[in-house]
């Protein structure tokens, strides 16, 4: 059974998050810390990265790329890393 199967109302919750507010702090969603984790670099930028709890163990990371001028809305989410089980990297 993959992760979807297990996990796929929360899978749905990250989805609805990340599409409409990502940049909204809760208790399952915030900016990672420090200089390695807490900034991606992505297009020759420089973003905040963010996680989301999506399971006890399983991540989402991303960033958000801000729009144009033009565009409506906050920009575009690019997913940096999805895991099943729990980043060693935010261990302390």
């Amino acid at each position: 059974m993959g992760f979807k199967a297990t996990a796929n109302n929360a899978l749905a919750d990250a989805w609805e998050h990340l599409v409409k507010h990502p940049e909204e702090c809760s208790d399952r969603c915030y900016p990672l810390k420090g200089k390695q984790l807490g900034v991606a670099n992505y297009g020759g930028h420089s973003y905040t990265q963010w996680q989301y709890k999506i399971t006890d163990g399983g991540r989402i990371w991303y960033i958000v790329v801000p729009g144009s001028k033009k565009e409506k809305g906050a920009g575009t989410v690019i997913i940096t890393r999805c895991s099943a089980s729990h980043p060693k990297e935010t261990e302390s």
